[in-house]
């Protein structure tokens, strides 16, 4: 019986890590486009070279 507990709980375990790496990573992305939309409006008002080096 307690192997059955035992697989449940690494079940829920596994399922709360996955959610956190999922949320992280999204994260990320969100963060990644915040930032290539702000180089790209530097860019259109004239900004420095280094706006293109950010954005690549």
């Amino acid at each position: 019986m307690s192997g059955v507990q035992l697989m449940n709980f690494d079940d829920e375990t596994k399922r709360r890590d996955l959610r956190k790496m999922k949320t992280v990573a999204t994260g990320f992305l969100v963060f990644a486009s915040i930032v290539y939309l702000f180089c790209r409006w530097q860019e259109s008002t004239g900004a420095g070279a280094w706006v293109g080096y950010v954005r690549a």
